[in-house]
């Protein structure tokens, strides 16, 4: 222990890397070489970034006198990952060079192009409008916290000026009469005006899922689709 009574580094370490703390390391042997891991730590790039998504407005990456928090970060980085899916093509097994200092950039660049396996998903969230990169996840979490939301989901839809407009499904809670101006208001207090839906699908029934429970986004967005032809 310190003069301050603060622990001592090694103690601290200890605390931290021992056997129940949250950075406890083990050995292993890896291919005939015993080394030294991270028992706790996330089994693939996948499972990290999925890890840090409920972390929000916590402080993640500074450089200088820029700050950016967890849900900015992944934000750029979903944005990204759609743009290389997307406008460019990419798949799984194509190799991307990425040619830049070390700046927050090249953080964002590092998780879209190596979780772009599981980021391929994530893209398909990602509603382009008039160039302006809106996250169907973020927008969803908003319309959640409305008071008579039961379940939502956004998608985007055809528009011939802006290329895609963002919609929302609403399925309200049982007794809660929804109204898509004021679901509109909530959205526009909380997130800048792109991000406010310019269609609101009020739904009288539970929104399509498959099997194991997972919205059929596509689905949603043909039967709307089809609404409206």
């Amino acid at each position: 222990m310190s003069a301050n009574g603060s622990p001592s580094y090694e103690q601290a370490l200890a605390a931290l890397t021992g056997p129940d703390g949250p950075f406890a390391i083990v050995e292993a042997e890896i291919r005939g070489v015993l080394v030294r891991l991270f028992c706790n730590a996330p089994a693939t790039l996948r499972d990290f970034v999925q890890a840090t998504r409920d972390k929000g407005d916590a402080e993640y990456l500074v450089y200088e006198n820029e700050r950016y928090n967890y849900a900015q970060v992944l934000e750029r980085v979903d944005a990204l990952a759609a743009a290389l899916v997307q406008r460019y093509g990419i798949v799984r097994g194509d190799r991307v060079a990425i040619a830049m200092r070390n700046y927050p950039e090249w953080i964002v660049a590092y998780f879209a192009v190596t979780s772009i396996v599981f980021l391929v998903d994530r893209a398909k969230d990602i509603v382009i409008r008039a160039g302006e990169n809106i996250s169907c996840t973020e927008v969803e979490n908003v319309v959640y916290a409305y008071p008579d939301t039961y379940e939502c989901a956004c998608f985007g839809l055809p528009h011939e000026g802006l290329g895609e407009e963002l919609a929302v499904a609403v399925y309200p809670k049982p007794g809660h009469p929804l109204s898509p101006e004021a679901l509109c208001r909530h959205v526009a207090a909380h997130l800048a005006a792109f991000k406010v839906p310019s269609q609101v699908f009020v739904f009288a029934e539970p929104l399509p899922r498959n099997a194991s429970g997972k919205l059929l986004r596509r689905a949603l967005r043909d039967q709307v689709v089809s609404r409206q032809r």
